[in-house]
């Protein structure tokens, strides 16, 4: 709003973002599970997903309604103004967390977390598991951060083809989270998460040879 388009304030307004979803995402993450009993968590999380993707769907809508009539700062200050009424909501949300520690008893964050770095180190699976998930995510991210420059390069950059082509991602969610939701996915957890990475694949090779 003050006329300051430097690309680095971008970057940094990224990071602070990215630092608050990384305290955010986990939390969520650890709640869900201590709120549910375990046989129910896949389709619970499978729920959970469908609702945050409707939300992600209309997000687009209506920014692609504002982007050619609302200056760049006003339409960041909606996301503003949207975060304070969702923190004042949650201020008023009770709940007992179930603790492991006693009422008194001092909780030790940087020796727990030490503990897991700990138990990663000496679990051979969970170890090569977060191994192959991190070269996955890294793998999975260009899907996400190309698609846009896919669709300017080839269509035309109008809001309303990078519009819809946010809310098609996010209409993908919703059929994912509702079939797992359904379904429960295979007994084997591990097979779950591999035919989404084919599905997901395949879909954007297919539209990239496409076009």
């Amino acid at each position: 709003m003050s006329g300051i388009d430097k690309i680095w304030l971008l970057f940094v307004a990224l990071a602070i973002r990215s630092f608050g979803a990384g305290v955010q995402t986990p939390t969520v993450n650890a709640l869900i599970p201590n709120l549910v009993e375990e046989d129910k968590l896949m389709k619970v999380n499978g729920i959970n997903t469908t609702i945050q993707s409707i939300t992600l769907i209309i997000s687009p809508a209506i920014s692609g309604a504002i982007m050619p009539i609302m200056k760049m700062g006003n339409i960041f200050l909606i996301d503003v103004i949207s975060a304070i009424i969702g923190i004042l909501i949650l201020i008023f949300v009770k709940y007992e967390y179930k603790s492991k520690y006693k009422e008194n008893e001092k909780v030790k964050y940087f020796e727990n977390m030490k503990e897991g770095f700990k138990y990663i180190k000496n679990t051979p699976f969970i170890k090569r598991m977060l191994g192959y998930y991190s070269v996955l995510a890294v793998l999975v991210s260009p899907i996400v951060l190309l698609t846009s420059l896919m669709v300017v390069r080839s269509f035309g950059s109008e809001e309303w083809r990078l519009t819809y082509n946010e809310i098609s991602f996010f209409i993908g969610s919703i059929l994912g989270g509702v079939l797992i939701s359904i379904w429960g996915g295979f007994k084997n957890k591990i097979n779950t998460i591999i035919l989404g990475y084919l599905l997901c694949r395949s879909i954007w090779s297919i539209n990239w040879i496409i076009n």
